[in-house]
C-alpha cells in the first residue's frame, strides 16, 4: 500500500507530504481545490505523463515521492531538460519504473482507461479466479523457448542453405590439398633437384673439362705442380727457409688429387633420367599451384587445410544441431498444446461461475436488469500448430484464448464489450462490482476512484459507499467524493482547502476527526440535495 507521498513545485503545490492510511480514505473539498492535483501526482511518481507545464511558475523542477512496502520511487520532472526517475534512490529508466510499480495502484475515473476495461488484464482476472496461474506462467516460458528455438532454427536453416554451396567449394579445396599432399619444405627439396636435372649436361661438361684441366693429361695442372715442387725441392737444399713453400705445393697437389677423384666419383654416379625431371617439374607445378590458391607457402596450405576441416565440422556439427533443435521444438509445442488446452478447458467452466458472480453484484449495486458475459474465443491461423474444435487456431504467451468482458444494462439491450459502456454512472458501479468479486485476486494494493460517484446518487450511493468500504477491508482505497454517502462510509476523511498566503496559492490538508467530519457531511449532504432539486 501507499504509505506517503511528497510533492514539491507542482502546480499550486509549493512543498506538501501526506501520510496514508490503509482502509478507505475518502478526499473532500471544494471544486478546485486542488484534490485531483493530490491523485495526479501520486499517478506522476508510479510513472505516469507529466506537462512540463505543470512545474510550479518560477522553478526548475517539480519532485514527486511515494514510499510504498519497503520501496521509495522518485520522479523530477523539470521545466526544462531530461526528467529522471529513482528507484530506492537508484536511477532507473521509466519504462523500468513503470514495469517496477504496475501493480502498485489502479486508477478509476469517469473517463480514465482502467486495467479492467483492457482485454488483457480481462484475461488475467479470469486467470485468477481459475486459480491455474502456474500453469499460465509455465505456459509463457514454453511459449517464449519455442520462439527462441524457433528463430535459432530459422537463423541455422539459412546459414545452412548459404554453407551448401560452401561446404561443397570446402570439399573441392580439401580434395585438392590432400591429393598432392606437399611436405614441408619439398618445394625446395624438389626446386634444387629440378635445377640440376635441367642443368645436366651443363654440369657433366664442365666436371668433365674441370678433370682434363686438374689432371688428365701431361699439361694438366696436377704435372706442371708437381714439376714445380721438384724444382724447389732442389732449392731447400741451399736454403732450408723454403721448405714451408714446399709442403704448400704438396698439399695444393693433395686437394687437385682429390678433387679429382670426387669429380670422378660424382660422374660415375650421375644418372640423368628425363621421366624424373617431368616428374619433378609436374610435381613443382603442383605445389606452386597450391600455394598461387591457398597462401603462398606449404606451411599456409597447410593452415589453410586444418581451418576448413574446422568449418567442415561445424557445417556438420550445425545440422546435428538442426535436428535436435526441430525434435526440441516438436517437443515443446506437444506441452504447449497440453497445458493450453487445459487452460482451455478451466477457462471456459469457470467463465460461466464468474460471470454469475459479476451480475450478483450489478443488481446489488442497483443494476438490477444487468447481465455480465465473459466471451471466450480464437482467431484462426493456418500457419499455428494448435488444433481446436477442427481449426488450427493463433497461439499467444498465456494460450489460445482471447477474453472479452461484455454487459447489458437494459432489458432488451444486446451485450457489447465492456469497454464500450459510456455512461459514467455505469462505469462506476461495474467496477465497483467487479473489484468486489475479484479483490482478493486483485494485483493491486491501492484502489484510487477519482470522483467514482458521478452520475449517481440515492439508493445506488448507499450501495457504492458500502461496497468501498468492503473493499477497504482489503485494499487501501483512496477516493475523491462529493457525495455525503460515500463519504460518512469512509474510514479516514482527508480535507483539502486552498490557501492564499503571501501573494501565493497553496494547498491545506488534514485528517478530519469524528468532531469534525459532520459538518463537512451536511454541506455534502445539502449540495447533493439541492443538486437533485434542480435535475428534477
Amino acid at each position: 500500500m501507499i504509505k506517503s507521498l511528497y510533492i514539491k513545485n507542482f502546480a499550486i503545490i509549493k512543498e506538501l507530504d501526506i501520510s496514508f492510511n490503509s482502509g478507505f480514505t475518502v478526499i473532500t473539498g471544494e471544486t478546485g481545490s486542488g484534490k485531483t492535483l493530490i491523485l495526479k501526482a501520486i499517478s506522476i511518481a508510479l510513472g505516469g505523463n507529466c506537462d512540463r507545464s505543470m512545474v510550479r511558475h518560477g522553478s526548475k523542477s517539480a519532485i514527486f515521492e511515494i514510499a510504498y512496502d519497503q520501496s521509495i520511487v522518485r520522479r523530477i520532472i523539470r521545466h526544462e531538460g531530461p526528467s529522471s526517475s529513482y528507484f530506492n534512490d537508484e536511477p532507473i529508466s521509466l519504462k523500468e519504473l513503470k514495469k517496477e510499480t504496475q501493480h502498485i495502484a489502479d486508477f478509476h475515473g469517469q473517463y480514465d482507461q482502467q486495467l479492467i476495461l483492457n482485454e488483457n488484464y480481462q484475461l488475467y482476472y479470469l486467470d485468477k479466479f481459475c486459480n491455474h496461474y502456474e500453469n499460465v506462467d509455465s505456459l509463457k516460458e514454453i511459449y517464449n523457448q519455442i520462439t527462441i528455438a524457433e528463430n535459432r532454427l530459422n537463423k541455422l536453416k539459412n546459414e545452412l542453405f548459404k554453407s551448401k554451396d560452401q561446404k561443397e567449394l570446402i570439399l573441392f579445396q580439401i580434395s585438392e590439398i590432400e591429393s598432392i599432399a606437399p611436405k614441408e619444405n619439398e618445394d625446395e627439396t624438389l626446386d634444387r633437384e629440378f635445377k640440376i636435372l635441367n642443368n645436366s649436361e651443363k654440369i657433366t661438361k664442365i666436371l668433365n673439362e674441370a678433370n682434363i684441366s686438374l689432371s688428365d693429361n701431361n699439361l694438366s695442372i696436377y704435372n706442371k705442380l708437381a714439376n714445380t715442387l721438384k724444382s724447389i725441392e732442389n732449392l731447400v737444399q741451399l736454403d732450408s727457409n723454403i721448405t714451408n713453400i714446399a709442403d704448400i705445393i704438396k698439399q695444393s697437389l693433395i686437394l687437385i688429387e682429390q678433387a679429382s677423384n670426387d669429380i670422378n666419383i660424382y660422374l660415375a654416379s650421375f644418372d640423368f633420367d628425363s621421366q624424373r625431371l617431368d616428374e619433378t617439374l609436374e610435381r613443382l607445378n603442383e605445389i606452386e599451384k597450391l600455394k598461387r590458391k591457398y597462401g603462398g607457402s606449404i606451411s599456409a596450405v597447410a593452415e589453410f587445410l586444418k581451418k576448413i576441416k574446422e568449418d567442415i565440422k561445424e557445417i556438420d556439427t550445425s545440422k546435428n544441431l538442426l535436428y535436435d533443435l526441430e525434435n526440441k521444438i516438436k517437443s515443446l509445442k506437444t506441452t504447449y498444446i497440453s497445458i493450453a488446452k487445459e487452460l482451455h478447458k478451466n477457462r471456459i467452466l469457470n467463465s460461466k461461475i464468474l460471470s454469475k458472480e459479476i451480475t450478483k453484484k450489478m443488481n446489488h449495486l442497483e443494476m438490477p436488469n444487468s447481465k455480465f458475459e465473459i466471451r471466450i474465443t480464437q482467431t484462426t491461423d493456418s500457419k499455428s500448430f494448435v488444433l481446436n474444435n477442427e481449426k488450427f487456431v493463433k497461439i499467444y504467451p498465456d494460450g489460445f484464448d482471447k477474453v472479452q468482458f461484455l454487459l447489458s444494462t437494459n432489458p432488451g439491450q444486446p451485450i457489447k464489450p465492456l469497454s464500450k459502456i459510456a455512461s459514467g454512472g455505469e462505469i462506476s458501479r461495474i467496477m465497483l462490482g467487479i473489484k468486489s468479486v475479484l479483490q482478493d485476486l486483485d494485483p493491486l494494493d491501492t484502489l484510487i476512484f477519482d470522483e467514482i460517484d458521478s452520475g449517481i446518487s440515492g439508493k445506488a450511493a448507499q450501495k457504492v459507499a458500502s461496497h468501498l468500504k468492503k473493499i477497504g477491508k482489503t485494499k487501501q482505497v483512496l477516493c475523491i467524493s462529493h457525495l455525503a454517502q460515500i463519504v460518512s462510509s469512509a474510514n479516514n476523511h482527508l480535507h483539502i482547502n486552498k490557501k492564499i498566503y503571501d501573494n501565493n496559492i497553496g494547498l491545506e490538508l488534514k485528517y478530519l476527526n469524528e468532531e469534525e467530519r459532520p459538518s463537512i457531511i451536511k454541506e455534502l449532504f445539502i449540495g447533493s440535495n439541492l443538486i437533485g432539486e434542480l435535475n428534477g
